[in-house]
This record gives structure tokens, sequence and C-alpha cells, in this order.
């Protein structure tokens, strides 16, 4: 009797803790002053490039700036795995999400001329990926990389980390549709993603290898994580009620019993 008296309890108290707030908004920023603090970026061959917290730059400074030279790769790359920095777990707790960052594109150049390359934010969720992938993701066009701008500020906020389906001008990865277009696998949401995120990129957009070498010498600083607003907690079923009463009520008689002895 006890034990049954124990998992009642039990019980009862798992679903009045189904009402539980949230846990409140918060920011977490990333300015460099440590050092890279967990955050990668592309490094090249030795001799043509590298990532580095460059001390004399950045948007107060300093930056973490990567510079290299006629390369063939899937372009620039920031990104972080570190669980203790506040960019990576899950989001699923909070209605919204503002992510950004600020940029400074010092040169880009595709084979010998000047160009312009959109800069992405990427959410990668390792849990969820399907066959041939390693990861599943959303992905979202922040802005233009443009060497003409100096300093600027690019960010995008997420209105709803509950949506199911893609919002506007987000993408999804980890699967192909019938045209051959990048898609969330079958049975992975928005959603999802944002509860399991285990990598945070800042990356040029298009994934694809670009068919020319491409040079790059770009500072990133100030990056930027807000979370804010909590979702509404989920409503218990009428039977989840019913077994909160009468966990509740056998409780009570109990002690009631136990008074009268």
């Amino acid at each position: 009797m006890k034990l049954t008296l124990k998992a009642l309890a039990i019980a009862a108290l798992a679903v009045v803790s189904i009402g539980a707030s949230a846990a409140p908004g918060s920011e977490v920023k990333e300015t460099f002053d440590n050092g890279a603090d967990g955050w990668v970026g592309r490094g090249g061959l030795p001799a043509t490039g590298k990532t580095f917290v460059d001390t004399t730059l950045g948007n107060d400074a300093p930056s973490l700036r990567t510079n290299y030279n006629d390369f063939l790769l899937n372009g620039l790359r920031f990104y972080t795995e570190d669980t203790s920095s506040g960019f990576i777990g899950d989001f699923s707790g909070s209605k919204s999400i503002t992510i950004g960052l600020d940029v400074d594109t010092l040169l880009l150049k595709t084979g010998q001329l000047s160009g312009t390359r959109d800069l992405t934010v990427e959410f990668d969720d390792y849990a969820d990926a399907g066959p041939g992938f390693d990861y599943v993701a959303i992905s979202f066009d922040l802005g233009t990389l443009d060497p003409s701008k100096g300093w600027e500020h690019l960010s995008t906020t997420i209105t709803d980390t509950s949506a199911t389906a893609l919002p506007a001008g987000w993408t999804g990865i980890g699967a192909f549709d019938a045209n051959g277009n990048s898609v969330l696998p079958d049975g992975v949401t928005f959603a999802d993603v944002l509860a399991h995120v285990d990598q945070l990129a800042f990356q040029t957009s298009p994934r694809s290898s670009p068919t020319q070498l491409t040079s790059f010498d770009v500072a990133i600083d100030n990056i930027d994580l807000t979370t804010s607003g909590e979702v509404a907690p989920p409503v218990p079923e009428p039977g989840t009620y019913a077994l909160m009463l009468a966990g509740l009520g056998v409780l009570g008689a109990v002690a009631r019993k136990r008074k009268v002895r």
C-alpha cells in the first residue's frame, strides 16, 4: 500500500508541474573579448587562409576574422558547438528568438572580380538526421556581404518556436523533394529542430561549392541571441485531471485516517 500511495503522490505532483512556467527570456552575447570562446571559422591551407581573433578590428575590438584566398570550399563559415555558450540547446521553452551579429566584409572576390554573397544563419540538429545526412537544419538569409558597406548588423526574429511549418524565408535542409529542392525530412518540423539545436552557424549562401576560386576577408563581432516570452503550458487532458484529483483524494483520506488513529 505504501508503494501505491507513493506512486499516486508522484503522479499528482507530476500533473501539477505540467502547468509550471517556462524559463524566462534571456540574452547571450559573444564579443570575443576572451578569445574565440568555442567559435570556429574556415582555416584553409596554412599559406592561404586562417581564422583568428583580431584584437585591432571589431565593432568595438576584438573580432573573429577569417582571411583566405583562392579557395574552393562551401564558402565562409563561422560556427559553434559549445554546449556552455548559450547559443545551442533546446529553445522550445521560449516564444521567440532573435539572432544577429555585426559583420564587416573587407574583401570578397570570385576569381578576380569583387562581388557579394548572402550570409545565412543555420540551426543544425544532429538527432533528427536521416539517411545520407549528418544533420537536419533550418536556415535563413540574413543579408548580403558587401565590401562597400563596412560594419553592419544583420539579424532575424523567429516569432513562434512552436511552428511546425517553415516560416516565410526559411529553408529546410536534410532531404530533397521531387523537384530536387532542399527540405526537412518527413516527420521533422521547424519546432523539432529548435528543440535540438546542436550547432549554430553563420555561412555564405548558397551552400554548394563555388565554381570559381573565392577570396574572403570577413570579420564578425557581437553575436547575440535573445529569447523572449514563454510558450503557454499544455492543458492537461480531462483524464489527467481525474488522475490528479483521485491521487490527491486518496492521499487526503489516508491522512485523515492516520489522524483518527
